[in-house]
């Protein structure tokens, strides 16, 4: 992105996601919300932002923005960039369907999103309204369809966080570090397919059905709060169940 001129902003509604982008910002302290602003804080906000540069603007955890806070970030993009689509009748029609589709049609025409083509750096050199242009991921599963690679997948021992509030009282709660010990598999499973490829060391294996939880350790809990909750004594390690998913990927690491 530095390389064409771009810049990029990363941005996310909690304190704990913001922190792990690149140089990201809560929603709220990035956009200096509410909406309504004097002309001069207006202005201010137009340096921070470095509109002249700004080419992606990135939203991490979207699925947690209303869309009353959708509403509000798109007026103030306007605000600070001068971004209009009221003259673009296709990409107000696209706009449309998704706030409103019928009960027997997706939110997004299929025939829409494969006419969008790939922006390149030549895009960017020849028309100069691509540094203001939004880039917006409508869906997980067109996501995951356009790029496999961001499909759930499990590693032994890599770190993590909790996303929710489990049990605040004993230090479970949005934002606690944690380490990923091992999994519960869906009774659907077939547990000798599994056992073989582990036995092989495959490396990585894909299984049919999302499993059932996810274990991890919590490595700065006190054991002895945990007697009866921790599935090895002297540790902490409790089951976490899933969100659906289609496909979960599991790499054993040595």
């Amino acid at each position: 992105m530095l390389s064409m001129g771009v810049s990029m902003a990363c941005v996310a509604l909690t304190g704990i996601a913001a922190s792990n982008l690149p140089r990201g910002r809560k929603i709220h302290s990035f956009f200096n919300f509410p909406v309504n602003m004097k002309v001069s804080a207006l202005n201010r906000l137009k340096n921070q932002t470095d509109v002249k540069t700004l080419g992606v603007f990135v939203i991490d955890e979207i699925s947690y923005i209303s869309p009353e806070l959708l509403g509000q970030i798109a007026k103030r993009l306007q605000q600070i960039m001068g971004m209009r689509c009221s003259g673009d009748v296709l990409h107000s029609a696209v706009l449309q369907r998704m706030r409103n589709p019928r009960a027997d049609e997706s939110r997004v025409d299929p025939d829409y999103l494969e006419s969008i083509k790939t922006i390149t750096p030549f895009d960017f050199r020849n028309d100069i309204e691509w540094y203001t242009a939004p880039i917006v991921v409508t869906t997980r599963e067109f996501l995951y369809k356009r790029n496999p690679q961001f499909i759930g997948s499990f590693v032994a021992d890599a770190p993590g966080y909790l996303t929710e509030n489990v049990n605040s009282s004993i230090g479970l709660c949005n934002g606690t570090p944690i380490q990923y010990h091992s999994m519960t598999l869906d009774t659907r499973e077939d547990f000798h397919r599994i056992l073989s490829f582990i036995q092989n060391g495959v490396p990585n294996i894909e299984l049919e059905y999302p499993p059932s939880f996810i274990h991890v350790k919590i490595p700065n809990a006190d054991p002895t709060e945990f007697l009866n909750m921790t599935l090895i004594p002297g540790e902490v390690i409790i089951p976490v169940k899933l969100q659906q998913a289609e496909t979960y990927s599991v790499q054993f690491l040595d």
